[in-house]
């Protein structure tokens, strides 16, 4: 498990302009303040949301009951999307990886 309180606080007093949350309380506590907070620290949260949840943002799942077809439809969206991300960031690497996995998964549902 990666701890929020491992991020380095640093000397600026900056403070979430919606709630008021800095990043010296953000630290102590492992918690932002409110949704605002997640834009404003974006820099400093980015790493261990994508340490923690396998990626950069928070997707939900599909219900059982949608049957395989759409777990594998909506895996592939996520997995364009990261590779489009790929892309941007020029992680050629991860971008042939995600390339092979999208092709097996399109394999998958014809």
């Amino acid at each position: 498990m990666i701890w929020i309180q491992q991020i380095p606080v640093r000397q600026s007093p900056i403070a979430c302009p919606f709630c008021g949350f800095t990043l010296r309380e953000l630290s102590a506590s492992g918690k932002v303040g409110c949704a605002t907070c997640y834009e404003h620290y974006s820099e400093v949260l980015q790493p261990y949301i994508r340490k923690l949840s396998n990626g950069a943002s928070h997707v939900g799942s599909v219900p059982a009951s949608a049957g395989p077809e759409a777990a594998i439809k909506y895996r592939l969206q996520g997995l364009e999307k990261e590779l489009m991300l790929a892309i941007a960031e020029q992680r050629f690497e991860r971008c042939a990886e995600l390339r092979d996995e999208i092709s097996q998964l399109k394999g998958a549902i014809q």
